[in-house]
Formats: C-alpha cells, structure tokens, sequence
C-alpha cells in the first residue's frame, strides 16, 4: 500500500548549528594607572593581560517557514530544494505541516498557520478568494510540455483494451473514469480532454479515487479509464493492468499545472523570506531541466522524497519545469471559467484573479539568482 497518498507527509527538517564559545572579555591591554608605589627592584615584573579574542558573529537564526505540500513528481523543485539544503543556505528552515483535507489548508493559509502550500489551485482556492481570503499565487512549479505526451496519465483497463471495447476516450460514453478528486486540476484536465472527443463529465461514471487506488481500481476490474498524474499510469503498464491512450494523453498545452500559493501573511509581511524560499526553489527548478531523471544525486533524492525509484521515473512521462517562475493569471482565468461550468464554485460572477497573484516576489528571486550567475 502506498503509504504516501493522502495530502502531506510529516517531515522533520533537522537543522545542526555549531555553538561557539566565547570567553569573557578580559581587561583592556596597558598597565593602569596606580597611586600605590612602584614595585621594589627584583620583584616579579607584572605580566599585562592579553588582548581581547576577536568575537565570532552568532550566525543568524534560521527563519521558520510552514510548508504543506503532496507527494507529487510535479512538486520536484521543492523536494529538491529542500533535499540538497537550499533553504537552509537562504536562512529558511522550512517545517512541514499536515492537514487532513484541503479546506483546512485554506483555513491555515488565511489565518497565517501556515506559510506555503505547494499544490494546485483549485475549486476550493477559487470559493476562499470569493469569501475574502487572501491566498496569494506566487509560481509555477510544474508545467505541461508544449507537445507530445502531458504528465497526466490517460490509461484504460488492459483487457477492454485487448477485446476492442475501448480504443479511446471516443468510447468512453457510460464508462467508468476515475480522477482523484472533484474541482481540481485532474478533473479539468479530464473535462479537455475528453471534450476532444466531444463528451463531456456528465457523459461517463465518474469515479473518484487516489491515485494509488486508481491502479488498484484496472486490476479489481472496478474502473474502465484513469486519469492520474504520473508515474501512477507507468505502474499500471508496468502490472500489465492498464494501457496508455496515447492519442487522448497528447497535451492539452503548456498549462501551469501546480503552484506555490503564499499566505498574505507571508507574501506581503515577511516579503523578504518569500523572496528567498523562490530563490532557492527556483534554483532547484533550474536543475531540473533536459534528461535530469539520469542525474543519479537527483533521482536518490527525489526516490526519498517521494518514494518514487529511478528505473521508475525513466520510463514515465515527466513534467515540465519552469525555469522563470512567472505565473500567467490568464491559465487562472481560463480555470475558473472551467470550474464554474462544471458547477464546482459557489458564485456566478467571475473574479479578477490579478489581486490574488504576485509576480514580483519571483520577479526580484530571478534577479537575485541571476546576479549569482545561476
């Protein structure tokens, strides 16, 4: 059973700091003036005290930084940067949080709990911002390539594959599709794609199921299609449960598929530390480019991270990794108009998203990452 699937995992960030010492000053160098006599010839000379120690600065303390986030490959950049230090290098100690459901990481977001979720917009986001809450989009953290294969798994049940019944999501009208939850970033994607084929979510039985389950779900016979971010589509075809729909996983376009999503708190209040968690976060990013799942340092850490091996992720479809950290508020537009079609948000008037997205915190981390050639 994979023990990973809920929404984050408990994780210690265990900081080492050296203490150093420092002896009491001792007295100024220089002999003191005195109204007693001068010692007698022959006594012992007076030995002059030694120089104060030059005193070591106190290295700053780390400052704390509360992070939810899913074990997802999408969210890399974070695991990465948080497996090779680089937070702790910025002066951040980032501490991550559990919560049991996504209103509760809404609910830690608005009060200032809790600093960072590093996940995905969703339904949920949309109806905070609606009542007030301010939750602020800072960056991308993964992005659909541009052509060929998503990282959204489309995989259908391996023996309606073998007997013909289902050669596409064109055959899937009444067909049981499972995605992980309603009002998400998965249920859009499955809403696009299977609107390529001219249906629609009403048009099947959905079936909502964690991703780990969904694999489950082709084995028992108990799903016909699942549409689940990767590697989970790689292990169905690796069991021999599943086989990929190679025309309906084509992608629906470079969308930013997650994100970092600050609290006002944190954006607006302690806008320095949030500068610094983009720079090391983007840093991690900028790594993740070209065929790094061959980089052996990044697939151990990225194995114990997330618990995915690299034999694994080489034969996945992998995300994308943005190398500039600029949200495009016109994709959350475009969301929104999709959630509320799908009669997921609580309003029928669309928001400015604008006043919930900040491009200046990534904006001044780029300068500063490229000011330090990186």
């Amino acid at each position: 059973m994979w023990a990973w699937r809920w929404l984050c995992s408990l994780i210690g960030v265990a900081i080492a700091s050296g203490a150093v010492a420092c002896a009491a000053p001792a007295p100024s160098s220089g002999t003191a003036p005195s109204d007693g006599p001068a010692p007698a010839s022959g006594a012992p000379a007076a030995v002059a005290p030694t120089a104060p120690a030059a005193s070591a600065a106190a290295p700053r303390p780390l400052e704390r930084v509360t992070a939810a986030w899913v074990r997802s490959l999408n969210l890399a950049p974070f695991n990465v940067a948080l497996g090779k230090g680089y937070y702790e290098q910025e002066g951040l100690q980032i501490e991550t949080a559990e919560f049991q459901s996504t209103a509760d990481v809404v609910s830690a977001l608005s009060t200032g709990q809790l600093d960072v979720s590093v996940g995905t917009v969703s339904a949920g986001t949309f109806n905070a911002w609606q009542r007030g809450v301010k939750m602020i989009v800072v960056a991308p953290t993964s992005v659909y390539p541009a052509e060929g294969l998503m990282p959204t798994s489309v995989v259908v049940r391996k023996d309606l594959w073998d007997s013909g019944q289902i050669r596409s999501l064109a055959d899937a009208r009444g067909r049981r599709l499972a995605v992980n939850a309603r009002g998400n970033i998965t249920e859009y994607t499955a809403w696009l794609i299977l609107g390529r084929r001219g249906l629609g979510l009403e048009d099947v039985n959905q079936q909502i199921l964690p991703f780990p389950d969904q694999v489950a779900g082709l084995a028992n016979g108990s799903i016909d299609i699942m549409v689940a971010s990767e590697p989970f589509g790689t292990v169905a075809i690796d069991q021999g449960v599943g086989v990929r729909l190679e025309e309906d996983q084509q992608t629906i376009g470079p969308i930013q598929f997650t994100h970092f999503i600050f609290s006002e708190q944190f954006a607006d209040g302690r806008a320095d530390a949030a500068t610094r968690f983009l720079v090391a976060s983007l840093r991690a990013s900028r790594e993740l480019q070209g065929d790094w799942v061959k980089d052996p340092q990044l697939a151990q850490l990225l194995e114990e991270q997330i618990g995915f091996k690299q034999e694994l992720l080489a034969r996945s479809v992998l995300p994308v990794f943005p190398t500039d950290f600029t949200v495009r508020a016109e994709e959350l537009m475009q969301l929104q108009e999709a959630l509320m079609r799908m009669g997921h948000l609580t309003y029928s008037t669309p928001l400015d998203v604008r006043p919930f997205v900040n491009t200046a915190l990534a904006d001044r981390a780029r300068e500063q990452l490229e000011a330090r050639g990186r």
